[in-house]
């Protein structure tokens, strides 16, 4: 890939490569199976899907009564039905090089070793045949249509290549694993590591600095541990080897072996890479074998570089690797009828928010402003739900909410708007993530985490940076995301000529303002260090909010109405339980603030009418609390 490309060429050049790479047959290599029960999962869940064949798994073991690992993994193929697939243990030494033996590893497999006749009497996949003839046979049977995915070190690969040298010709690709693009540490001796840089072709390194998981990733060790909490069986063996290496928030090894196969399974999951040259250099102190991906490039051939992955599909990833823990055999195909059935929906909402189908859309900053902007001056705001008598919970399904908010126009609250917009950005591609926010509407309050939070936005992150995007705050929401920067005190954000937003950041929060009636005014603050939902949170927050049994001026004082328009925006307040009555405009008109009582409710109606589309709701239909005054 060319780095003078633009963002669209590369993603286009992607997608064809994807095609392209996605592999036919598979051979992977778990050494000594540390991590690997997700990934073998996960393996067989995307080969059924893809029509691809996993020929065999290989497993290092340190002596002939194995590894406990590789009844962990039998236990997964069992699981998954595919007690057809064979696995070839290879004893390796440390002598010979590999060097990932762990203390887990070696506590687990001395409290578990049996004797090879009982052992082998319950490994229903375990094979006898020799594990380097076996790959060096299936390449040779199969020129370039295998891919080798190296979970473990080296050592097999390099026996096999020792055993017949044409393999780095015939073999399709080779897919490792390593934790930095530079200086990382390689559990390898440095005379494999360099023979095998050197007479390897096609090599692609994926590893943790490189595709972006790290601490503050979209797949966190709490993240991951949720996922894991499914209620299926194949969640709950997966989950065993998870609780066997006790994982550390800084190991990232149980996220790099799944991306590994997703890389050579689902290729579309790579949205970026970049073609290197690799040095191999040994530590004169340590001697611990280190990594370098070489910058400079003009005194080295171009035909053993290695193909780095830098930037994965963490949405696309997070949904894998918990769609395919659920119990079933036709996960991934209704997957696949659910995001034709989206990509429909999706086409309806462009449609009626007026974006023409010959833009093509892709996840980039101009397609999010075009739909944030599109969608907040064509879908109105409105809290009429809170305020009915009966006031069940309303559908979040992606088509329900097209359909009430856009197609039949109705506007909706807040988190309606929110979760539309998820779903959207999500269909489109975007690392979209939704939050709360406690209201202030210009109140005193003190930011506290135990604040009942009635708001909820979306931070969106395009190429490490990080936009608010909030399609349901009234009429005072950003008519376009906003970039904000939490390493400053307060930023200024001007969104057009007649409207300004500030964000300031506390040590703890942040909270977002507007710029009106000559005054910064309060909106809504949330916490840091950002505490990100999924969207059945937002929903979940929203039923609380029904079922409330305190007093909240979003859902028992007012009702609100409002759009944006080209020069500010239209906002009114009715306040349906107030003695007398009380309607307000409030809207901003080309940047000058608007405060003008409604003399009737009758001229109420025709104004939201005309300037909205909306039918208020009789007062027949509305909650009259008395008691309202009173707060």
């Amino acid at each position: 890939m060319e780095e003078s490309q633009t963002a669209s060429e590369q993603t286009s050049q992607n997608q064809a490569e994807s095609v392209r790479d996605k592999s036919h047959k598979l051979i992977i290599d778990i050494g000594y199976g540390s991590y690997s029960a997700h990934a073998i999962a996960l393996a067989v869940y995307l080969s059924n899907a893809h029509q691809v064949e996993i020929m065999g798994i290989i497993a290092s073991i340190k002596d002939k009564n194995g590894s406990n690992f590789t009844k962990i993994i039998t236990d997964i193929l069992d699981v998954n039905n595919a007690t057809g697939l064979k696995i070839y243990e290879e004893v390796i030494n440390e002598s010979e090089g590999d060097h990932e033996i762990n203390e887990h590893d070696s506590n687990i497999d001395q409290a578990n070793s049996q004797s090879d006749f009982d052992r082998k009497s319950d490994y229903s996949n375990l094979t006898s045949e020799n594990a380097i003839n076996f790959i060096v046979k299936a390449i040779n049977d199969n020129p370039n249509n295998i891919t080798f995915v190296c979970l473990g070190g080296l050592s097999n690969i390099i026996k096999a290549y020792e055993s017949c040298k044409i393999l780095p010709e015939i073999l399709k690709q080779v897919i490792i694993i390593s934790d930095k693009l530079n200086g990382t540490k390689f559990s390898q001796d440095i005379t494999t590591t360099k023979k095998f840089f050197q007479v390897f072709k096609n090599i692609t390194l994926v590893g943790s600095n490189l595709s972006g998981i790290s601490e503050s990733s979209y797949l966190n060790q709490e993240m991951y541990s949720q996922i894991l909490k499914l209620d299926s069986e194949r969640a709950r063996l997966v989950k065993r080897e998870f609780d066997t290496h006790e994982y550390k928030r800084e190991n990232n090894s149980y996220l790099i072996n799944q991306l590994a196969v997703a890389c050579a399974l689902e290729p579309q999951i790579i949205k970026n890479y970049t073609m290197r040259n690799v040095q191999v250099v040994q530590d004169s102190d340590s001697a611990e074998v280190h990594l370098f991906a070489q910058l400079d490039q003009s005194q080295n051939s171009q035909e053993h570089q290695v193909k780095i992955i830098t930037e994965v599909d963490n949405s696309l990833f997070a949904e894998l690797l918990g769609d395919f823990l659920k119990d079933g055999e036709e996960i991934y195909s209704l997957k696949q009828f659910e995001k034709q059935k989206n990509q429909e929906i999706l086409q309806t909402y462009l449609d009626v928010i007026g974006i023409p189908r010959s833009i093509k859309l892709t996840p980039n900053l101009e397609t999010l402003s075009l739909v944030v902007n599109k969608h907040v001056l064509n879908i109105p705001y409105q809290n009429f739900h809170y305020h009915f008598k009966d006031r069940k919970a309303l559908s979040f399904q992606f088509k329900d909410l097209v359909d009430r908010l856009a197609v039949q126009r109705l506007g909706g609250l807040c988190f309606e708007h929110i979760a539309l917009t998820y779903h959207v950005l999500k269909e489109l591609g975007f690392d979209v993530r939704p939050l709360l926010s406690a209201v202030y509407k210009n109140l005193p309050n003190i930011f506290s985490k135990d604040y009942f939070q009635t708001h909820a936005f979306l931070i969106v992150i395009l190429n490490n940076q990080h936009y608010i995007v909030d399609t349901g705050f009234g009429s005072e929401t950003p008519s376009f995301p906003l970039l904000i920067n939490f390493e400053v005190d307060e930023q200024i954000i001007k969104v057009d000529q007649y409207i300004t937003f500030k964000l300031v950041n506390y040590h703890d929060n942040s909270e977002l303002q507007l710029w009106f009636d000559n005054q910064w005014f309060r909106l809504y603050a949330f916490e840091r260090p950002l505490a990100s939902l999924q969207i059945e949170q937002i929903y979940d927050q929203y039923v609380a909010l029904l079922n409330y049994d305190g007093y909240q001026v979003i859902r028992d004082k007012f009702i609100i109405v409002g759009i944006l328009n080209q020069k500010g925006f239209y906002q009114s307040y009715y306040f349906p339980s107030a003695k007398t009555f009380t309607a307000i405009d409030g809207s901003l008109r080309e940047g000058v603030a608007f405060h003008q009582r409604y003399e009737s409710l009758e001229q109420f109606y025709e104004d939201v009418k005309k300037e909205t589309g909306l039918i208020v709701p009789l007062d027949s239909l509305l909650r009259t609390d008395i008691d309202i005054d009173n707060h």
